[in-house]
């Protein structure tokens, strides 16, 4: 193959994964910032009620764990839904495709990058703080 077809094929790849799971990685963004802003919990005075929109969405997060281990009791309280119980399966495979397929298009999308921009020492910049950030997070 001609290096213009792979560049071609790495990026129609990119395009269409970046579509397919951008919904997914959106409804994470959503309910980690719900859950991080303290949304998903209601005031015991009544003076702030969930919706029910954040309770439904940040319920990917809560309750995930519960299907990854479905032996562990202490998880037993947390779920309240049969229907959530029975999609656990194919939640989790859904997040484990997301996963990789976030790690390839990240991968494509940071080739594509260096193959296309003129200003490469920008760009490894950007790069080297966007590797340093979380590492400084999780050192903290």
């Amino acid at each position: 193959m001609k290096k213009v077809k792979i560049t071609k094929l790495i990026r129609k790849t990119h395009l269409y994964l970046g579509l397919v799971f951008a919904p997914l990685i959106i409804l994470f963004a959503l309910s980690g910032f719900f859950i991080v802003n303290g949304l998903d919990k209601s005031n015991k005075d009544g003076s702030y009620t969930t919706p029910e929109f954040i309770q439904y969405t940040t319920r990917v997060h809560k309750y995930i764990s519960r299907c990854i281990f479905k032996d562990s009791k202490s998880y037993e309280k947390m779920l309240n839904s049969e229907e959530l119980q029975d999609n656990c399966y194919i939640f989790k495979y859904s997040v484990i495709a997301m996963s990789i397929g976030l790690v390839i298009t990240i991968l494509m999308g940071i080739f594509l990058a260096f193959k296309y921009s003129r200003n490469k020492i920008i760009l490894s910049a950007c790069l080297l703080i966007g590797c340093a950030l979380p590492t400084i997070i999780l050192v903290l």
